[in-house]
């Protein structure tokens, strides 16, 4: 069974082991890329990012009592209209393709909906990367808007509207 807990700075470790001989391709898709980030990104660099972020909240997903993945989330309000981004959503490679994004995607759901009242979660993603593509339209994310960015590539900015 998938559970969340805050992420802490013992488990930069496990990112960056989630990071490590990466493409630039893949740290592109994961939110790890030259924008914040120089390669190879180190634990060190990921300290860093989870201390200096103080408007984001960090989420560590486990299997039991194993770490499987990690994702940030930034949450905006505006009256009462409160939208959360998923950022930086990984799930280490050994444990890829045994549906654990998916309940992982499916719990840090609930958790925007039911703990920080949401009305909107969003996320952003790159055309390129279909199998999170699909597994995001599964659990109810519409492509809401594509764009080309500077770098050539396509993203789809997705959402789901929540009820709080």
């Amino acid at each position: 069974m998938i559970t969340l807990a805050r992420t802490v700075l013992e488990d930069a470790s496990f990112i960056a082991s989630c990071l490590v001989g990466k493409s630039k391709r893949f740290l592109l898709q994961c939110g790890y890329d030259d924008r914040l980030f120089t390669t190879p990104v180190t634990e060190s660099q990921i300290r860093m990012h989870l201390a200096s972020r103080k408007e984001s909240i960090f989420i560590s997903l486990f299997l039991d009592d194993t770490i499987v993945g990690s994702c940030e989330l930034s949450c905006t309000s505006s009256g009462n209209k409160t939208v959360c981004t998923l950022m930086r959503f990984i799930i280490a490679e050994n444990f890829r393709g045994q549906g654990i994004g998916s309940a992982s995607l499916a719990k840090i759901t609930d958790y925007v909906q039911n703990t920080l009242h949401a009305n909107v979660f969003r996320l952003f993603v790159y055309a390129f990367n279909e199998n999170a593509v699909s597994c995001y339209e599964k659990k109810g994310f519409k492509k809401i808007e594509s764009y080309s960015r500077d770098d050539g590539n396509s993203v789809y900015r997705m959402e789901v509207k929540l009820t709080a």
